[in-house]
């Protein structure tokens, strides 16, 4: 028997969690007791006391020699990047937005948006999908901007009824989902929606009434926030879910429960459909991650369901979309991308999606592709690599696939990541208990 990889010790004050992050197993022990489970020693296994042992093996913090547990990562990897029971579309209609956020990294400055011979081309290239015979079980559309719903009647709500009318497409379930900043998303749009299976809706506050209308406000200068808040509960009552996440950065001064009370008045049934996600802006320091724990702690108390970055971080049962071989982002003109968290500059395109469905990929595309965190030394040596994956292939491809850490800084770093995960686990944990 040896020590798993996996197997971390994180310092809480006078208490040791014991957390495998591999396995997903945790136990906590005073830090006096660390030497007598045989954790930080080189004491032989056979040497720990009986009683001790079985609990170190069925947690799995001590497992089989011969157990090669990188090749497991690596075949869940394979597993979860190479899925064929389902295609994601991640759809930009448009560019162009009604709001100007000051943390946005778009540049909203046009009059593009997809053409109906755009709207075709997806079609197509989805029939082809089909007609693959790898046994295509769901088709997921995931609208997004730019405003998506500028263009919702004359692209969002064309190309999914051009979806249910083709009898071959029709046969394969479609799953839609949508982020928007929830100003066009009038009740007559929600009802629309609720005919797909429920992708979900992702729509941003961000903070209380005052606070939102100074940092997210629409070209037109009305009062967003009143509006946005009475299109989220007409998609609760469309039985919708909505993800309203909530943008954190050093200057928000958001107080959780007057942000509860615009939503009191929900039934238990659209309480479930409602989740606050809580994030920092790219722009701000990691020190806002105290002021986001403040408010998950309010929201939580509140009565209503929240979460964070660690709630489900990227790892190897959750890696980020733009590793899945399924998954393609396309913008007007037909122009493929793999992820939404950069500009959509031409440097950035991954392949042309044509006349009658054909793609044209470009050479980033294969080296996308060929990105995995099991090449970089750094990571294939790491206790933390199953809740952190390396970072994303987007990240993997800007470092130039350079033998070192992306994470953390150092091993203290990637320990404090570790718990920040674990205690998001078990507030999760507790909260769905209660």
């Amino acid at each position: 028997m040896r020590k798993s990889n996996y197997t971390v010790l994180l310092v809480h004050g006078e208490a040791v969690i014991v957390y495998n992050t591999l396995w997903n197993t945790s136990m906590i022990i005073h830090k006096n007791d660390v030497a007598t489970w045989g954790l930080t020693s080189e004491m032989a296994f056979e040497a720990i006391q009986e009683p001790l042992k079985k609990i170190l093996v069925d947690k799995k913090f001590f497992i089989e020699d011969d157990v090669d547990e990188l090749k497991l990562i690596e075949m869940q990897l394979q597993t979860i990047n190479c899925n064929k029971d389902y295609f994601e579309l991640t759809i930009i209609p448009t560019l162009a937005c009604n709001f100007r956020c000051w943390y946005c990294y778009e540049d909203h400055n046009t009059t593009e948006h997809m053409s109906e011979a755009d709207c075709r081309n997806i079609i197509s290239f989805l029939h082809k999908k089909v007609a693959e015979g790898d046994g295509l079980k769901t088709i997921k559309f995931q609208f997004f901007g730019g405003e998506p719903l500028i263009c919702y009647n004359n692209v969002v709500k064309p190309l999914l009824e051009m979806y249910l009318e083709d009898g071959k497409l029709s046969a394969v379930p479609l799953v839609v989902g949508i982020t928007t900043n929830g100003y066009l998303l009038t009740p007559e749009v929600a009802s629309f929606l609720s005919q797909f299976i429920n992708g979900g809706i992702q729509i941003t506050l961000d903070g209380n009434k005052d606070r939102h209308n100074s940092v997210r406000f629409s070209t037109l200068g009305v009062d967003t926030y009143s509006v946005i808040v009475r299109n989220i509960k007409s998609c609760l009552k469309h039985g919708l879910n909505v993800c309203l996440r909530l943008n954190i950065s050093e200057e928000t001064d958001l107080n959780g429960k007057e942000l509860l009370a615009d939503f009191s008045d929900l039934n238990d049934t659209e309480r479930e459909l409602l989740i606050f996600s809580v994030h920092k802006v790219w722009q701000a320091n990691d020190l806002v991650h105290e002021i986001i724990e403040r408010i998950i702690a309010e929201i939580r108390a509140g009565g209503f369901r929240a979460a964070s970055y660690y709630s489900e971080p990227s790892s190897i049962w959750s890696t980020c979309y733009a590793d899945k071989k399924n998954h393609l982002v396309i913008n007007p003109q037909g122009r493929i991308y793999k992820c939404t968290a950069r500009n959509f500059s031409a440097s950035q395109v991954e392949g042309i999606l044509g006349d009658g469905g054909n793609v044209e990929w470009t050479p980033l595309h294969a080296k996308r592709e060929s990105c995995s965190p099991l090449k970089n030394k750094a990571c294939t040596s790491c206790p933390i690599l199953p809740i952190c994956v390396g970072g994303c292939s987007q990240k993997q491809l800007e470092h130039g696939n350079k033998n070192e850490c992306m994470l953390a800084e150092n091993e203290e770093s990637k320990l404090e990541y570790a718990l920040q995960v674990y205690k998001e686990k078990i507030n999760i944990l507790n909260n769905v208990v209660n």
